[in-house]
């Protein structure tokens, strides 16, 4: 589940989960481009797998930070619900 930001290893840990549930405050971004870096923690290879590979390279390529409704519609998250129905 995602309530917040999920940038850098923690979007590379959202991406390996199995089901990705998040709220309207979800915001997920590949950092490591911001710094130089190639993405690590297996997302370069992960992300082409859930979003595509032309949506991956974009997000890779410019380190843009995603929305939650944005996330749900390419596919990155499963379910998106209201913050206070997150957890039950």
């Amino acid at each position: 589940m995602v309530n917040g930001p999920a940038i850098g290893g923690g979007f590379d840990i959202t991406l390996a989960c199995d089901m990705r549930i998040g709220s309207e405050n979800a915001r997920f971004r590949v950092a490591f481009t911001r710094i130089g870096l190639t993405p690590g923690s297996g997302s370069g290879w992960m992300l082409p797998r859930i979003v595509g590979l032309s949506k991956a390279c974009h997000l890779i390529f410019t380190g843009d930070l995603v929305e939650a409704q944005e996330a749900y519609r390419m596919g990155l998250l499963d379910w998106l619900v209201r913050s206070d129905r997150l957890q039950v």
